[in-house]
């Protein structure tokens, strides 16, 4: 399987299963009743609580504001229910706390899992007070440090100056790399939290990871993909130049021997082929033609992928930049030019 399949295999399996959690949101409220509590979506699992096993808590809070009947801490980690939370583990012993806030729940994931993936920065921070393992493996080997780099933010963040070094924006990526998240750790299909945030687009995240000195844009997952192979195939061109600027390497080979230029023609995306290509002229010209006519596993150049796949503007940028010496290309350049103006 070429590694850019698997890779949208992957990319959909999580997929699916984050639309599952999404629409298992939407009813949540229903899935509460007085006795017990069932939940068996995908981020909640099989789980039942008696009420009568949780401490009572009173039923508003300081501001005067209703508080929702506490549910299982998982579950208050998902919907950002901080005063719950805080009530219910402030009356744990250190040791009984620190025990509650690592539980891995029936999916394998613990309370910062969910706290990270939904954003819940307030959240995020009193788990970790409270002594959760801010490296804590999961599912697939999941970190929480993968979620908040695969979603990075929820909907209406004000937290979008990534240009601004004096952001004062707390947000739960920097919380977690403050407090000694691995930002290199491999899930297991080797995947780092970058390789997400590039898949997904996600150029705040990538920003984020990027200004920790521990970074490695380099770390390859069991396909051979770098974070670059990612944005490049996925049609993130602001990612790109995010890694570019890191010093991204653009000639890194995958298992099929494909370098994210192959990759970048093969979508048909014309500015991040241009991003590449602008990359590897700036540190050495000479090696333009030769990185260009690069061939893959299969034999094909990025010229070949994009003259197939039928992609005029990603063909002229790249005949542009070489010197043609064969008719070959030419002749396919010429039809698929006349089938695309037909």
């Amino acid at each position: 399987m070429m590694a850019n399949q698997y890779a949208k295999v992957k990319y959909s399996i999580y997929n699916s299963r984050s639309i599952q959690a999404e629409s298992d949101d939407e009813h949540s409220e229903k899935s509460f009743t007085t006795k017990f509590v069932s939940r068996s979506a995908r981020f909640g699992g099989d789980v039942k609580v008696p009420l009568g096993s949780v401490p009572k808590l009173k039923s508003f809070d300081e501001s005067g504001a209703p508080i929702k009947p506490f549910v299982k801490l998982h579950q208050e980690a998902r919907d950002g229910n901080f005063e719950n939370m805080k009530l219910f583990l402030d009356n744990l012993s250190p040791e009984a706390c620190r025990l509650k806030v690592n539980e891995l729940d029936d999916n394998k994931r613990a309370p910062l899992h969910y706290a990270a993936r939904y954003n819940h920065v307030t959240v995020t921070e009193l788990l970790l007070k409270k002594g959760a393992d801010v490296n804590i493996i999961g599912e697939d080997g999941l970190t929480p440090l993968h979620f908040a780099a695969r979603y990075g933010y929820s909907k209406g963040s004000k937290c979008l100056n990534i240009e601004s070094p004096t952001n004062s924006c707390k947000t739960v990526i920097c919380m977690l790399i403050e407090e000694g998240a691995s930002v290199n750790v491999q899930d297991n299909y080797g995947m780092t939290p970058l390789h997400y945030a590039a898949m997904r687009g996600n150029i705040i995240a990538t920003s984020q990871l990027l200004q920790c000195n521990k970074i490695n844009t380099e770390v390859s997952d069991k396909q051979e993909m770098t974070p670059l192979h990612c944005a490049a195939n996925y049609n993130s061109p602001e990612v790109v130049e995010l890694l570019l600027n890191a010093n991204a390497d653009p000639e890194a080979n995958d298992e099929n021997l494909s370098t994210p230029l192959h990759l970048a023609a093969n979508t048909g995306n014309k500015e991040i082929v241009l991003l590449l290509l602008e990359a590897v002229e700036k540190h050495n010209e000479r090696k333009l033609k030769e990185y260009i006519e690069e061939k893959n596993i299969s034999g094909n150049t990025a010229l070949h992928l994009a003259v197939t796949k039928g992609h005029l503007e990603v063909v002229k940028l790249l005949l542009s930049k070489v010197d043609v010496r064969g008719h070959s290309h030419l002749a396919r350049w010429k039809h698929v030019k006349r089938k695309i103006l037909v």
